[in-house]
């Protein structure tokens, strides 16, 4: 025990023995000590916490260390989500049931600022610590509010998702206008969700703002909370993969502690119907097949042994196609600091970020 109390042992220690040891008393000892360290500081291992989470027996208050954690910081509940419901997608069958009740007990926890089955008296809070109306209806509407906002989050990261696997099935000169139409979507689905709520009061008004897609890398180091405002889909562009088409995504933010100062007083948008349906015909099971490394990276080892060969002459395969040279003048395209002059330039928003 005083190996698990001394300055040396660190977070990636307690996981490993959390992982190795057999011991119930110890393991209880270590899963209560994880409570002493910010739920940000192993939001990076959610995965192996799973694991261990449905793996070991002795391990179960693991779960409630990742209800509470999802209840003290947001972020940390998208991502738990996000990977819990691929986890689910591709487990065992033995552990399916245990990873689907934990899911929905993370759904409930994540509405009701509580952990499941312990009754708590008080309205939940607004996410992200933004102040509160003390009134009865106020109290009531809330969490119907975190409802609402929370799979509101989730649409738009699947929606992303799923561009990125509907490009995979369209023709390589047709993806980067493809992508542009469809980023415009989610874009109109952004601004139409920011009108719907522009009457409510200023707290429900400012999250609605845009989602919060607990982005990793579009947080910065004093911890501040940004809001995706807008895409700048025009400045999209597409690369290659055999079994997705990740590409380059240009967006707005705005620090959610910001009042809201924007001045836009356009009507909503009419989302393209044909444009919609396109994208909610996307099989997302065609790539599956692609999965399998062997085929996934069929032809590589090839390409390296051709491009060696022609002294890096050959053509990059990271552009999807090599339309538009003399307009993007590169492979990356403009500069970030252009793009991000002239984002700020169109933005409705005095306080704004752009994000990549």
């Amino acid at each position: 025990m005083r190996l698990f109390n001394c300055q040396e042992f660190t977070l990636e220690m307690l996981i490993e023995y959390l992982y190795k040891n057999t011991t119930p008393g110890v393991l209880l000892f270590l899963i209560n000590k994880l409570y002493s360290y910010p739920c940000q500081a192993y939001q990076s291992y959610i995965p192996q916490l799973l694991n261990i989470c449905f793996f070991k027996e002795t391990c179960a208050g693991l779960e409630t260390v990742l209800l509470r954690a999802s209840i003290d910081c947001h972020n940390f509940a998208l991502s738990l989500h996000f990977q819990l419901s691929a986890f689910l997608g591709d487990c065992q069958e033995s552990v399916k049931l245990k990873a689907g009740e934990l899911l929905e007990c993370l759904d409930m926890a994540i509405v009701n600022a509580a952990v499941p089955k312990q009754f708590s008296e008080s309205a939940p809070p607004h996410f992200y610590g933004l102040p509160c109306n003390s009134t009865d209806v106020d109290a009531f509407m809330r969490k119907s509010i975190r409802a609402e906002y929370f799979s509101y989050q989730i649409r738009i990261i699947d929606l992303m998702c799923k561009i990125s696997v509907g490009l995979n099935q369209i023709p390589l000169e047709m993806r980067d206008s493809k992508l542009v139409l469809w980023l415009e979507t989610v874009d109109n689905t952004i601004y139409d969700m920011r009108k719907k709520f522009k009457f409510h009061p200023e707290s429900v008004k400012k999250i609605f703002r845009g989602p919060v897609l607990s982005f990793s890398f579009h947080l910065s180091p004093d911890s501040s909370v940004y809001q995706v405002v807008r895409i700048l889909y025009t400045k999209s562009l597409c690369f290659c993969t055999k079994a997705r088409v990740p590409y380059k995504m240009v967006f707005e933010t705005v620090d959610i502690s910001e009042s809201d100062q924007s001045s836009d007083s356009s009507p909503l948008h009419s989302l393209d119907e044909e444009v919609c349906e396109d994208l909610a015909k996307v099989d997302i099971e065609k790539i599956e097949k692609l999965v399998q490394k062997g085929v996934r990276f069929e032809g590589y080892s090839e390409f390296i042994r051709k491009v060696e060969k022609e002294q890096g002459e050959a053509p990059s395969p990271r552009r999807s196609s090599d339309a538009s040279t003399s307009v993007l003048g590169s492979i990356w395209g403009e500069s970030w600091e252009d793009t991000c002059t002239k984002a700020r330039k169109e933005s409705l928003s005095v306080n704004t970020q752009a994000g990549n």
